[in-house]
């Protein structure tokens, strides 16, 4: 699951937010299948034509979630 909020600084093009991403864990399973993991951070977006890249860095905030993981994401408008 995850949840994010942003604002537009330059007309749209760039934009400053904030995400939360959940992982849930499966019952009974061994390993890190079976494990909660909850992170939060900011995010950098920038729009140009049907292109958007997203940079972000998610802090870890439950125990067995990673301490930081940076996210890079490029996606088009078909």
């Amino acid at each position: 699951y995850s949840a994010a909020v942003s604002y537009g600084l330059d007309e749209g093009k760039l934009r400053l937010g904030a995400e939360v991403l959940g992982e849930l864990g499966i019952a009974n399973a061994p390993g890190p299948a079976g494990q909660h993991r909850l992170h939060a951070g900011p995010t950098l977006s920038w729009t140009l034509g049907r292109t958007g890249r997203t940079a972000g860095v998610m802090a870890g905030l439950s125990p067995n979630a990673p301490k930081l993981m940076p996210r890079l994401i490029w996606a088009v408008a078909l």
